[in-house]
């Protein structure tokens, strides 16, 4: 079990790695790979991933940037076919 406080909230899981959106605790998982791979298939870009480095959650260094917030000349155009 690991627990320990993010922004003066305890918060308890049963894996090393959780992903918070909000106050809530959307998942928990053995990697942060797994995570992050979370994170991208369910287009949660304001999520963010913690992982347990003993004592305390630490927050892992992640940013899945939103598609349509990028500039237009930026994104791939679409392909036809």
């Amino acid at each position: 079990m690991f627990g320990g406080t993010i922004d003066k909230h305890v918060v308890y899981s049963s894996h090393p790695v959780i992903v918070v959106e909000g106050v809530m605790v959307v998942g928990s998982f053995r990697s942060t790979e797994e995570a992050e791979g979370f994170v991208r298939g369910s287009k949660k870009f304001s999520a963010h991933i913690f992982r347990h480095d003993g004592q305390e959650w630490v927050r892992h260094v992640f940013e899945e940037i939103n598609p349509l917030l990028v500039p237009h000349k930026v994104r791939k155009p679409p392909i036809y076919r």
